[in-house]
């Protein structure tokens, strides 16, 4: 007597890994080290504009550095605009912020509209 078996393939389905925010950066950076970070905020400060523009979100008072090469948040980006960016947490670095060094997270930005 033959036994039939089914085989069931399970489509895996390929989501993308859950994002990290910008409050659970500055409060645990360590954790988002490797992993897609979701800035969505305020831009309090622009650092540096010119072949790429450097700017700073702030979350629970501290600030994000934000850097990105792409000609959309080059030409957009102003203090006081909305932004809502993914990208990768590569280290600290100290900043300037308000004209003062501060330690902070450093995301280079990777998708300029991530919602």
């Amino acid at each position: 007597m033959l036994v039939g078996t089914s085989l069931e393939s399970k489509k895996k389905t390929n989501s993308p890994p859950p994002k990290v925010s910008g409050y659970e950066l500055v409060s645990n950076p360590s954790a988002a080290f490797g992993k897609t970070i979701q800035i969505s905020g305020t831009v309090s400060e622009i650092l540096y504009k010119g072949n790429s523009i450097r700017f700073l979100v702030y979350f629970s008072g501290k600030p994000v550095a934000l850097d990105s090469d792409s000609t959309s948040l080059i030409s957009n980006v102003q203090v006081g605009s909305y932004v809502s960016v993914c990208g990768f947490y590569l280290k600290d670095r100290e900043l300037k912020a308000n004209g003062t060094p501060i330690t902070m997270p450093f995301i280079l930005v990777d998708s300029p509209d991530c919602r």
